[in-house]
C-alpha cells in the first residue's frame, strides 16, 4: 500500500496497492474513493498514481494505452485525451504533451476548452508568481526561442532568441530566471531576465568571465537567497586531465607511497571531474572564485561561502595519517574573494544568512557565530547537564547528530528549533535567552522521541498555536500524536499511543517508506498510513488524530497464518537491560515446544510494530517466511563496546538465547542463528565461544578482521577505516593494538567450532571479499567440522536474481529443518561418492 494523496476538500483519496510475486513481479492497482467507502473504482492498468485537481473535483492519471483518463470524483464520467506522454496539473489548467508528437504542448482550461496547442516546446516550466509558463522552443532553423506565455491571458512574449540554451532556472522569489546560452547574434554567456523586463540581458559574455583558463562553465548551480549573486559551476575543458598519464609499454601499474589516493580508486574514479563553484554578482557585475582543486563546497550563502580545503587529493578517511588528507575549514567572501580560517566542524549558514550555526564535536553543544559581530554564543549551554539524569545506559545527551542537523530556522533568524534525540528545542541564536524545551522535557522523561507532523513551514509560531507532534516511545515501541500550543510552557497533551506504525521520520523502521500524513489543502482532513506486525499498511483519514476512519481494506495476511511480535527485555551478561521482538505464528500454541532462530543485525527492536513482506532470502531471513515454516524467530538488540564487538554481539545474543531457553514454548536444544553481512561475521563470531546452537547459517560474513583490514573497498579505496573507525569499531589501527584484531576474528577460533555451519557467499560481493568465505570454509573443513557452502556466481552482497534467491532459501530451510526439526538430511548435504 503506496503513494497516497488527498484532494483538496479532503473528500477523496487515492492509493496504489502493490501485488509481488517472485513469478510475475510487480503489479499496481491504483484505487480512488471517497472517505465515506460509499463510491470506489479500481484501475488495473494506469501507469501514474492519481493527481487531483486543485479544485478537487476530478482525478488525473494515464493508463497503459497512453490515454490520459480525467475522472469526474464521486461519479462514473469518466473522459479520455489519447495519446498522451505525460501531463501537468498548474494553477487551474492542465497541461499534457502528445505521445507522437513530445514537443507538442496542449492548454487545457477551465470547461476542459483547449485554449493553446503550442508546438516545437522542448521545455517549459511554470511561474507561479506570475501565472506564466516559461517556455523553450525550436524555431525556424533550429533557433531557440524562450517567451512568457500568460495562462489567463494567452499572451506569448518573446524574451530571447539564439542558437542554443541550457541550465535554465528560477530565484527563490521567481521573480528572476537565469540560463546559458548563444544568442542569435554569436553572444555565449549568461543571460538573466526580469520579471516586467521586455528581453533577458546578457549578464556575462562567456570571454569575460574571469576564470581559470583551463576551466568552462558547464552550469549555473543556482541563486543567492536574496537574488543578488549566481553560482556557476565551471570543469576543466575537455582534454585537459589533472591525472597525469605515464605512457607504458608493460602492462603494469605503479603504485608508490608518495600517491594521495591509491591507484585503484584512480582507475575506478577517472571519470569523476573536478568541479568548481564560481559567484556572479549581478548588481556590481563581479565574479568570485569560491573553492580551488582540493577543494569541496560545505555550503553558500548570500555574501559567505564555506569550503573545506584540503591539503592534497587525499581520502578523508585517512586524515589521521595522510598528510595529503589533512584539511581545514575556510570563510570565502562573495564580495571581494579574501579568505579566512573557520576553525570550526560541520558549519552551516542559518536560513536568514545571519549566523553560522555549528556543533562542538566533544560536548555536542550548539553555536552560533553571528556574522556581523562576531560574537559565538553556546546556545544550548544550559541544556546538555540536564540530560544527564537520563537513566537509559544507551541515551545520555540530548545532541548527538553533529553530522546532520535536525533544524529548523525561522525566515528573520530570531529562532533555531532543534530537534534533538528527545525533544523539541527553541533556542535563541543571539544567546540572550537560555533555549526553551518546547516539548517541556517529557520526551527525556518518557523516552519518547518528537517531530512535528507538517512541514513547519506552514506554521505560523503564534502564542497558543496548536501544533501537532508525533511521537515514538523507545521504551514500548507506540507510536502516535500529541499536541502542543505555541509559547504555553506544558507537557505535551496525548491524543494517542497505540501499537501501530504512523509515521516515524527519524526512526528507522521496515517497510515505513511514504508514510509522512498528507493534509488536503482546504480541509482538516488528513490521510495517514497505518500497519502493525499483523496488519498490512492501510490508509485511513481523520481529523483529530484520534479517530482513524479506513479509506483502503486490503489485508492479504488474513489468508494465511501470519506472524505476531511481542517485546522482551531481559538482563545481558553485563548486567545491562536489552530489548529483543519475538515472532511468532497467529496458531501459537504455548503448550508447545518450538524451534527457534535468533536473527540479528545491531538495533531492531524499534520494528517491533512494522509489517515485514514475506520475500525470499537474498542474504538475510525473511521472517514471515521462517514463522510460517513453524519456527519462532527472536531479534534482540545488540550494543556495542568499542574494541569489542565480537564479544558485544555474544553478550547480547547468547544472553538472549539463554533467557528465551527459559520460556516453557522453546525448545532450548532446538536453537538456530542466522546473520548476513556484519551479521554473518557476529554468526562466525559467537559460533566460535559457545556450543548453545544446534545450527548456524552465516551469509557474506568477514572472518578474519586482520585481512579484511588490508582489503579494498568497491571503490578502490582501502578497508581499514572499517576496522578501525566504522561498523567493525576497534577504534584502533591493526599495528596499534594487532591482539584486539585476533580476539574479533573468528579465524583465530574456528577449532572452537562445533555447531553445523551453513554459509553463503557470492564470488562478486564487494562488501565482503569471497576471500574472506574461502578462510572460513577452508579452516573448518580442514578441522574436519560440518560445514557447507553455498557459492552463487555473479551476485555481489546480496541475491539479486530471483532464482538464486529462491534456490538459497529453499536450501536454508531443509539446512534448519533437518537439524531442527529432525528432517531427512537433503541430498545436497550428503557426503559425495
Amino acid at each position: 500500500m503506496e503513494r497516497g494523496n488527498i484532494n483538496s476538500d479532503g473528500k477523496y483519496v487515492s492509493y496504489n496497492i502493490a501485488h509481488s510475486s517472485n513469478v510475475n513481479g510487480i503489479k499496481s492497482q491504483v484505487i480512488v474513493q471517497s472517505i465515506s467507502n460509499k463510491w470506489k473504482k479500481t484501475f488495473n492498468t494506469a501507469t501514474t498514481s492519481i493527481s487531483f485537481s486543485p479544485d478537487g473535483k476530478r482525478g488525473y492519471f494515464i493508463l497503459s494505452n497512453d490515454s490520459l483518463a480525467i475522472l469526474t470524483l464521486g461519479t462514473d464520467n469518466i473522459s479520455y485525451i489519447e495519446g498522451v506522454s505525460s501531463f501537468r496539473l498548474i494553477s487551474d489548467y492542465l497541461l499534457y504533451n502528445s505521445k507522437t508528437d513530445p514537443k507538442k504542448l496542449s492548454v487545457v482550461g477551465a470547461f476542459d476548452r483547449i485554449t493553446a496547442v503550442l508546438d516545437s516546446i522542448i521545455r517549459y516550466e511554470y511561474n507561479k508568481k506570475n501565472d506564466a509558463l516559461i517556455l523553450i522552443k525550436i524555431g525556424q532553423n533550429n533557433k531557440r526561442i524562450i517567451s512568457y506565455y500568460h495562462l489567463k491571458t494567452g499572451l506569448n512574449n518573446v524574451i530571447w532568441e539564439g542558437e542554443e540554451v541550457k541550465n535554465l532556472l528560477f530565484d527563490y522569489a521567481n521573480e528572476k530566471i537565469a540560463f546559458i546560452g548563444i544568442s542569435a547574434l554569436g553572444e555565449k554567456g549568461i543571460w538573466v531576465y526580469n520579471s516586467g523586463q521586455e528581453k533577458a540581458i546578457l549578464i556575462f559574455n562567456t570571454n569575460e568571465i574571469k576564470i581559470d583558463s583551463s576551466n568552462e562553465i558547464i552550469r549555473i548551480h543556482r541563486f543567492s537567497e536574496n537574488g543578488n549573486k549566481l553560482f556557476i559551476v565551471a570543469q576543466p575543458k575537455e582534454g585537459h586531465d589533472d591525472i597525469k598519464k605515464i605512457k607504458k609499454d608493460a602492462n603494469v601499474t605503479i603504485w608508490s607511497y608518495t600517491d594521495a589516493k591509491l591507484k585503484s580508486q584512480y582507475e575506478r574514479t577517472a571519470k569523476e571531474i573536478p568541479q568548481y563553484f564560481y559567484a556572479i554578482d549581478l548588481i556590481r557585475k563581479t565574479i568570485i572564485s569560491i573553492n580551488k582543486k582540493n577543494e569541496t563546497i560545505i555550503d553558500i550563502g548570500n555574501d559567505l561561502g564555506l569550503i573545506r580545503q584540503f591539503s592534497g587529493n587525499g581520502d578523508i578517511e585517512d586524515e589521521d595519517w595522510n598528510p595529503q588528507s589533512q584539511y581545514k575549514n575556510l570563510f570565502v567572501s562573495l564580495q571581494d574573494g579574501t579568505r579566512s580560517n573557520l576553525p570550526i566542524e560541520y558549519p552551516m549558514f542559518s536560513r536568514g544568512g545571519h549566523f553560522i550555526f555549528y556543533q562542538d564535536s566533544l560536548n555536542k553543544d550548539y553555536f552560533t557565530w553571528n556574522l556581523i559581530t562576531g560574537n559565538k554564543v553556546n546556545i544550548t549551554r544550559a541544556v546538555t547537564s540536564e540530560m544527564g539524569k537520563i537513566k537509559n545506559p544507551y541515551y545520555k545527551i540530548e545532541f548527538t547528530s553533529a553530522w546532520d542537523y535536525q533544524s529548523y530556522w525561522l525566515d528573520d533568524d530570531s529562532s533555531v528549533i532543534l530537534y534533538a534525540e528527545r525533544d523539541i528545542w527553541q533556542a535563541d541564536p543571539s544567546g540572550k535567552h537560555i533555549p526553551v524545551n518546547i516539548t517541556n522535557g517529557y520526551g527525556a522523561k518518557n523516552n519518547i522521541v518528537f517531530y512535528p507532523v507538517a512541514d513547519l513551514s506552514t506554521f505560523k509560531f503564534r502564542k497558543g498555536e496548536e501544533l501537532i507532534l508525533v511521537g515514538f516511545n523507545f521504551s514500548n515501541k507506540q507510536n502516535g500524536f500529541y499536541r502542543i500550543k505555541w509559547g504555553i510552557q506544558k507537557d505535551p497533551q496525548k491524543i494517542v499511543m497505540s501499537d501501530y506504525v504512523y509515521y516515524n521520520p527519524h526512526v528507522l523502521i521496515d517497510n515505513g517508506y511514504d508514510n509522512q500524513p498528507i493534509k488536503a489543502t482546504n480541509s482538516n482532513v488528513w490521510l495517514i498510513r497505518r500497519m502493525n506486525a499483523e496488519e498490512s499498511p492501510n490508509y485511513f483519514v481523520t481529523k483529530d488524530f484520534k479517530s482513524f476512519s479506513p479509506v483502503s481494506d486490503v489485508y492479504p495476511e488474513k489468508k494465511y497464518n501470519w506472524v505476531t511480535s511481542e517485546l522482551h527485555i531481559w538482563k545481558t551478561f553485563n548486567g545491562d537491560s536489552c530489548q529483543g521482538v519475538l515472532y511468532r505464528p497467529e496458531n501459537f500454541n504455548p503448550n508447545i515446544k518450538y524451534p527457534i532462530i535468533y536473527y540479528y543485525y545491531e538495533e531492531y527492536a524499534n520494528n517491533l510494530n512494522s509489517y515485514l513482506i514475506p520475500r525470499t532470502f537474498i542474504g538475510p531471513i525473511n521472517i514471515p517466511y521462517i514463522v510460517s515454516q513453524g519456527y519462532l524467530v527472536f531479534v534482540p538488540d545488540i550494543h556495542y563496546k568499542f574494541g569489542e564487538t565480537g564479544m558485544s554481539a555474544y553478550n547480547s545474543v547468547v544472553s538472549a538465547a539463554e533467557y528465551m531457553a527459559t520460556k516453557p514454548y522453546v525448545d532450548s536444544t532446538k536453537m538456530g542463528i542466522q546473520g548476513h553481512s556484519f551479521g554473518g561475521y557476529e554468526t562466525n563470531f559467537i559460533l566460535t565461544k559457545t556450543n548453545i546452537f544446534a545450527a548456524a547459517c552465516s551469509a557474506s560474513g568477514i572472518t578474519d578482521l586482520i585481512s579484511f583490514s588490508g582489503g579494498l573497498t568497491s571503490q578502490g579505496k582501502s578497508v581499514h577505516w572499517m576496522t578501525s573507525k566504522g561498523q567493525i569499531r576497534l577504534n584502533v589501527k591493526l599495528w596499534q593494538d594487532p591482539q584486539r584484531y585476533i580476539n574479533n576474528s573468528p579465524l583465530f577460533y574456528l577449532d572452537k567450532i562445533t555447531t553445523p555451519l551453513l554459509m553463503m557467499h557470492t564470488t562478486d560481493d564487494t562488501a565482503v571479499p569471497f576471500g574472506q568465505a574461502l578462510e572460513l570454509f577452508n579452516a573448518l573443513r580442514q578441522f574436519r567440522k560440518k560445514v557447507w557452502m553455498l557459492i552463487y556466481k555473479g551476485e555481489d552482497h546480496v541475491l539479486r536474481d530471483k532464482h538464486n534467491a529462491y534456490d538459497y532459501t529453499v536450501r536454508q530451510i531443509q539446512f534448519f529443518d533437518h537439524y531442527l526439526k529432525g528432517k531427512d538430511l537433503p541430498s545436497w548435504m550428503a557426503p559425495a561418492d
